[in-house]
């Protein structure tokens, strides 16, 4: 049988504790930061809006990462917006930047605007940093425009695929 502690440490090690509450503040950051840090083994990282990458880059335990998005929550921003965001973030400190795919692109036969994103931000970030692609698959529906979204995302670069 497998131990349960030693399970519980290896998922929370997976885990990004998340806050992309519109009303987020620092003092949430800050705890976001604090529950990180667990006596069974560190979450892997914090996902939060960009505006705190700095601050929370400051608060978090060694070995935790940063993560924020871009890009966010829409997907309608265009290449040169979602690079902005992306290499901005990178800037501040995060170590991985999860973009939302232009689904809407997609579902529409435009997926060449989607790949445009992709490839702005994988060009962003740098190999020693992450690039998550947000497909929003609950969106696309079909397993066509699923795999076509995951096939942009896997050709644009990303690392990891949501």
């Amino acid at each position: 049988m497998t131990d349960l502690k030693s399970v519980a440490t290896r998922a929370i090690g997976l885990l990004d504790l998340t806050n992309l509450n519109d009303v987020c503040t620092q003092a949430d950051i800050d705890d976001l930061a604090r529950r990180a840090a667990t006596p069974y083994g560190n979450a892997a990282a914090l996902c939060i809006w960009s505006q705190w990458v700095k601050h929370a880059k400051s608060s978090v335990a060694p070995g935790i990462r940063i993560a924020t998005v871009a890009n966010f929550p829409s997907g309608d921003g265009g290449a040169k917006r979602a690079a902005l965001e992306t290499a901005k973030a990178l800037e501040d400190g995060a170590d991985e930047v999860d973009i939302v795919l232009p689904y809407r692109a997609i579902l529409q036969g435009a997926p060449q605007k989607a790949s445009e994103v992709v490839a702005a931000c994988r060009k962003a970030v740098p190999a020693n940093r992450i690039l998550k692609v947000i497909i929003e698959a609950g969106e696309l529906k079909t397993r066509g425009h699923i795999l076509l979204a995951s096939n942009i995302a896997l050709d644009g670069g990303a690392d990891f695929i949501k």
